[in-house]
């Protein structure tokens, strides 16, 4: 009889336990699925993690597939004694503080003993400044992934990030307050990276950037992610198409360099040279180089030297030249953006500088040459034609400058400049051709290339008396808006004999307005002189300034036998 009702006894406790597990399963299944419901999915997305650090949302952007991280994050976590320039349109970063190591320790000695800082340009975005992590992996012991579907983020440093691998169907849990529940599971084995922990959890970020947790022993080939120390490696020489054709891109501001990107380069194209690099005040030199530009240059080709220019400016020019202090401190300056930017040269426009500075120009010029030369970098100098002005002309000594630059480029233009007295060509034939036989004189062939104008002038002029007119003013105008201009008044071209161009002109409110063409014949006439007197290439002034048709007749050229 006991043993019946003990047998009973069990069953009805049995039979509990089940109903009881019934409802609790049922109960912990409703509360799960509450609880996950209760998620906000967009809370684990737009994050940034710093080592295993979770930091408030919106820290970075991401601007033509590259990320750019807040100023105040830069500051925060990786270098907290930067300097804001004056107009906040950059920040000076503390030689000390960054890495400048070279393969030749002549050239990393030369950094430590010459400058003590570079600046590098924010960009600005809803008044918030941001910097590009491309050149903060150049300079710093920090690292970045970036996933695409969350736009999460994580940077780590050297040893401090972790990463891992976990298999195919392996359960992945949510956080809900202090409780994990099961939320996914993985397809297929994946590379994860580790961001924290919870009890016999790791939190995770996996293979697409979703945050999640998993069990500790479900993550096989735990490590530490390493950032190696970066050297800069002295770039290999590569040889240039003869003839060659360089281009200039103006850069007014670091944001045009994203502008500049919207249209692949034409062939007939070898070399653009955008001017990034500005003389300032006390051998300063501000940067608006992008590492985006970089890129798109390269991945087409085209060779890159970055154009370095004195800002027409006699005065800072003078400082500069009359510093040693200065001169290097300079020449420190680029060759290390030389080597953060992977420059293949470096062009030098300087101009307005006072005859009496000429010696010390050359000697800066000696001193840039020799020092990035042995970064390999190709120099270029722009100098106007000889016996002009003293500022202008005169001050270069172009035998001597000849002997330390790779190619010396003839700015072949402005015959007639913007305030000219009288109105002319930008560039006529016998003028230009006169230019190279004079500058041949001081310059090697071999080293000389010829300027090319992609642009003219529309010249105003008003009647006085006895049916003649005074030149009044001026205004440039690029091939292309020639052509449209020329469609839209429906002018008629006419040859001018004295030019070697064609020419057009018109009437407008009584004034008469002239234009010497710049056209195909105009283009290769120049490129026949280039032949003619076997110059190793040409320079146009400026990229985007052409038409259509501009760098297609180049490449023609480029291809003729020889």
């Amino acid at each position: 009889m006991k043993s019946k009702m003990l047998v009973s006894l069990n069953v009805i406790l049995i039979i509990m336990v089940c109903v009881l597990s019934f409802f609790l399963w049922q109960y912990y299944d409703k509360y799960q699925k509450l609880s996950l419901s209760l998620l906000n999915p967009d809370e684990a997305k737009n994050r940034t993690v710093f080592n295993d650090e979770w930091l408030e949302p919106n820290q970075f952007i991401v601007k033509n597939n590259r990320v750019y991280i807040s100023l105040s994050t830069f500051e925060k976590y990786i270098d907290s004694e930067t300097t804001l320039s004056g107009t906040g349109q950059r920040i000076y970063l503390k030689v000390d503080h960054i890495w400048h190591q070279f393969d030749k320790p002549v050239l990393t000695q030369y950094i430590d003993e010459n400058m003590d800082a570079i600046n590098v340009p924010l960009l600005y975005e809803d008044k918030i400044a941001y910097l590009d992590m491309s050149i903060v992996e150049k300079l710093y012991p920090v690292a970045h992934v970036y996933f695409q579907e969350t736009n999460n983020l994580i940077l780590y440093e050297d040893q401090k990030g972790q990463v891992g691998e976990i298999k195919a169907n392996t359960d992945k849990y949510q956080k809900v307050n202090a409780d994990l529940f099961k939320s996914d599971v993985s397809e297929s084995k994946e590379q994860i990276w580790i961001v924290g922990e919870h009890k016999n959890y790791y939190h995770i970020l996996d293979e697409m950037g979703y945050s999640t947790y998993v069990k500790k022993n479900a993550v096989s080939q735990v490590q530490k992610a390493p950032v190696s120390n970066k050297i800069f490696s002295t770039p290999e020489t590569v040889a240039l198409k003869k003839p060659f054709s360089l281009t200039f891109e103006v850069i007014d501001q670091y944001t045009d360099n994203f502008k500049k990107q919207n249209t692949r380069l034409d062939a007939g194209i070898d070399v653009i040279s955008p001017t990034w690099f500005n003389l300032n005040i006390d051998g300063i030199i501000i940067n608006s180089a992008d590492l985006s530009y970089t890129a798109f240059v390269k991945d087409q080709d085209v060779q890159l030297w970055g154009l370095f220019k004195n800002n027409f400016s006699p005065k800072w020019t003078k400082t500069l030249l009359n510093s040693e202090v200065y001169q290097k401190k300079a020449v420190a300056q680029m060759l290390l953006y030389a080597a953060i930017y992977d420059l293949d040269g470096i062009n030098l426009d300087f101009e307005n500088i006072y005859l009496e500075d000429q010696d010390a120009l050359s000697r800066f010029v000696k001193e840039l040459a020799q020092v990035t030369g042995a970064y390999n970098q190709i120099i270029s100098m722009d100098v106007t034609r000889p016996k002009g002005s003293d500022t202008w002309s005169k001050v270069y000594d172009r035998q001597t400058l000849s002997q330390f630059v790779d190619y010396m480029i003839l700015m072949a233009y402005d015959e007639h400049w913007g305030s000219s007295p009288v109105s002319g060509s930008v560039a006529s034939m016998g003028w230009t051709e006169e230019s190279i036989i004079m500058s041949l004189e001081e310059i090697p062939s071999e080293k000389l290339v010829l300027g090319i104008p992609l642009y003219m002038r529309v010249w105003q002029e008003t009647p006085i008396k006895n049916g003649r007119y005074k030149k009044v003013g001026s205004r440039a105008i690029t091939l292309a808006g020639f052509d449209k201009m020329m469609s839209e008044r429906n002018l008629e071209l006419t040859y001018d004999e004295h030019s070697g161009q064609y020419y057009t002109e018109y009437f407008e409110g009584g004034d008469r307005y002239r234009i010497w063409v710049e056209d195909e014949h105009a283009l290769n006439k120049r490129l026949d002189l280039s032949d003619q007197y076997t110059l190793p290439g040409i320079a146009t002034w400026r990229h985007n300034f052409e038409r259509n048709s501009t760098f297609p007749v180049i490449f023609t050229w480029q291809s003729l036998e020889r």
